[in-house]
């Protein structure tokens, strides 16, 4: 699934358009990065990207990962998400790292490191709960 995302022949979900979700740039199983880059729309203090935005980012990249590491046809669904942010991140290019930290078959727990200029800005964490048959979410 995560493949026909990125080249087109899967469609996004409705959400992924309304708020403008960046999609993988690479993907190996377990491992999600992204380099893209943040505009002043994405401020509410000025100069500084809004944290509403990240928490929504890691939420998103903890969907990616899933996608890349569960197999087709098994659903998941946030369960708990915490960000600890480290230093703010501003407008400008960022990089975001998501790792598969743990994957049981009912449980899974991924990691979302928001990284600029070489500084840790956000590390997210976000817990899965596994099910089968669909409904998973990215």
């Amino acid at each position: 699934m995560l493949a026909g995302l990125a080249n087109g022949t899967v469609a996004p979900p409705p959400a992924a358009h309304t708020l403008r979700l960046p999609p993988a740039t690479s993907w190996l199983p377990g491992l999600i990065s992204c380099e893209t880059e943040f505009d002043e729309s994405l401020t509410l203090t000025p100069g500084v990207v809004f944290g509403g935005w990240i928490a929504n980012l890691t939420d998103h990249f903890a969907g990616l990962v899933m996608l890349s590491a569960i197999p087709d046809g098994t659903g998941f669904l946030t369960a708990g998400l915490s960000v600890q942010y480290h230093a703010p991140l501003l407008p400008g290019p960022v990089f975001i790292e998501t790792e598969l930290i743990s994957c049981s078959t009912r449980i899974a727990v991924a990691e979302v490191r928001f990284v600029q200029d070489g500084t840790r800005t956000c590390t997210g964490t976000v817990e899965q709960i596994i099910h089968r048959g669909g409904g998973g979410d990215a």
